[in-house]
Parts: structure tokens; sequence; C-alpha cells
């Protein structure tokens, strides 16, 4: 598989720190209060800390992108998925693996000593996202076909 100059955006190639998770936060938040959702979905998807081992850049970022990809109503999944299609095969790639971190990380968390309608409240705010994020998979799998599935769970280089 070839990587274009395009598709080598949303790889870091240098060493992501935490200041630069911060200004990628900025940016996709300036995008979000001005209504752009797919440009913001795409900024937080660029220079994505694949190759770094610290934990907590990996965290911010994932922040950022869960920021991007709650301000996407439902009724515009579909265009943000192809808005991400015209950026290329890396970043269709990147976009399923914070799916796959989405559907595991119970958004928002459940905090302990949490209990009756307080939690509930949590829970179903987390069942609203896990319904939002299963309309988000098939989409993207319908543009990366199956290959997007097996290059994601079998690459090395994870967001987690």
């Amino acid at each position: 598989r070839r990587i274009s100059i395009q598709m080598a955006q949303f790889i870091a190639a240098a060493e992501i720190t935490l200041e630069d998770i911060a200004a990628k936060d900025a940016d996709v938040q300036k995008l979000i209060t001005s209504k752009s959702f797919v440009p913001a979905l795409l900024r937080s998807l660029e220079n994505t800390p694949l190759t770094t081992k610290s934990p907590e850049v990996k965290a911010a970022n994932r922040d950022v992108v869960f920021k991007a990809l709650e301000s996407i109503g439902d009724k515009d999944i579909g265009d943000a998925v192809k808005g991400v299609c015209e950026a290329g095969d890396e970043a269709l790639d990147v976009l399923l693996k914070y799916v796959y971190l989405a559907l595991a990380t119970p958004r928002p968390p459940l905090a302990d000593g949490v209990e009756g309608s307080a939690a509930e409240a949590v829970l179903l705010e987390q069942k609203k996202w896990s319904t939002s994020l299963l309309k988000w998979h098939p989409l993207v799998v319908e543009k990366t076909g199956p290959g997007g599935i097996v290059r994601v769970m079998t690459d090395r280089k994870t967001v987690v």
C-alpha cells in the first residue's frame, strides 16, 4: 500500500508533545464553535501520536478526537466520513482506530460512589455515545472495506 504525501499528515513524523495536543485542542474547539464539524474532525485526526510511548500524550489526543466525534450529530456522520475519506485511506484507518477505542471507553466515565439517578443519567449518556459510535462504524468500513478492520486490528501503532 502506498502512502501519499496527503496521507502522511495523519501520522506524526516527530515526537508529539502535550503542548502540540493543546494547540490542536484549541483549533478543534474553535472549529466546533464555528460549527465547522468536519474540519474539526480532520484537524483532530492530524498528526496522531501513533508512535509515542507517552500515555499522557495519547490520552490527550484521544480526548481531542472524542470531542470532535461528539460534536457531529447523527445525521451528519455520513458527511463527516465522506470528508475524512477525501483526506485519504490513512485518515480513515486512524478514524477507525478511534471509533474502536471509543467503543471500548465508557464516556462519560462513571465515577466511584455515584448511585441512584445520577448513575442512571451517566449510563444513559454512555448508551447515547455507544449508539452514535455504532453508526460511525459501518460508514467507515463501507469506505475502507474489510481491509480497514484488518489493518487497524493488526497495526502495532496504536492510539492507546
